[in-house]
């Protein structure tokens, strides 16, 4: 069976649209959907934002059937200055690095095969496709500074907080695994930091994000401008696993 990993509701809430759900459950906290998509029987899974919810997610996967492929789809950083918003990204490798963001700690190598694959397919179609390593930290990197210091660093094209995580669990039981990210902000600006809204959230909900922007009204545009590229790439996403698992 084909699996698609996404991270955020966001994301899944444009790929849902466009599958015929046969069956919905929750495993773990982790949100399943299976039915057809492209023609084809998969298995959709909504992981959560983190590297500590996509390794429980990826656990949950396994628990309930072994995978042809998995395909693990999202929205991220641009750490290369040539990228920009809405360019796909077929990873080649996967690069985690420690906590304190100095030294990498394991590198994953996607499935060269249906990475081919799915970048023939993907140049068929209407979207811009490269290719690239993706870099995975613990945190949301908002600031640019940072950005072009793990660019110089590790020469990585692209940052994410879930595909080590994914990675490290499927190919150390060797099930293919593809990583497909759609830019959402790029290199060269700062973007509002998403540590904080969910701190708050977490914290104290609703309520607390109207006061920290009625106390910040510059981050009102910065969400809204974040928040209008989220939708842009989870469109974007849901369209491109729908012609990778109908050509896959």
């Amino acid at each position: 069976m084909i699996v698609i990993i996404v991270a955020s509701e966001q994301e899944n809430r444009f790929l849902e649209k466009r599958i015929s759900i046969e069956n919905r459950s929750i495993h773990g906290g982790t949100l399943f959907l299976e039915g057809l998509l492209g023609g084809k029987k998969i298995l959709t899974v909504k992981s959560g934002v983190g590297p500590k919810k996509a390794k429980s997610a990826a656990k949950q996967i396994l628990k309930r059937c072994l995978p042809s492929v998995v395909i693990s789809i999202g929205a991220a950083g641009a750490l290369d200055p040539e990228l920009s918003l809405g360019d796909c990204v077929i990873v080649r490798n996967v690069l985690r690095i420690s906590k304190d963001l100095q030294k990498e700690e394991k590198i994953f190598n996607c499935d060269k095969g249906f990475s081919q694959k799915a970048r023939d397919c993907i140049k068929t179609g209407s979207f811009p496709v490269k290719e690239g390593d993706c870099l995975t930290t613990r945190a949301f990197i908002h600031l640019k500074e940072m950005k072009e210091r793990l660019f110089s660093t590790y020469n990585a094209q692209v940052i994410d907080m879930e595909s080590s995580a994914l990675a490290e669990v499927f190919c150390s039981e060797k099930i293919p695994f593809i990583d497909i990210r759609i830019i959402s902000d790029t290199a060269d600006h700062d973007v509002i930091d998403m540590n904080i809204l969910h701190r708050i959230k977490k914290n104290s909900g609703i309520a607390g994000l109207i006061l920290y922007f009625m106390k910040s009204p510059k981050e009102v545009i910065s969400a809204w401008r974040f928040r209008i590229a989220l939708n842009r790439a989870s469109i974007q996403i849901a369209g491109i696993a729908e012609t990778l698992v109908r050509e896959l």
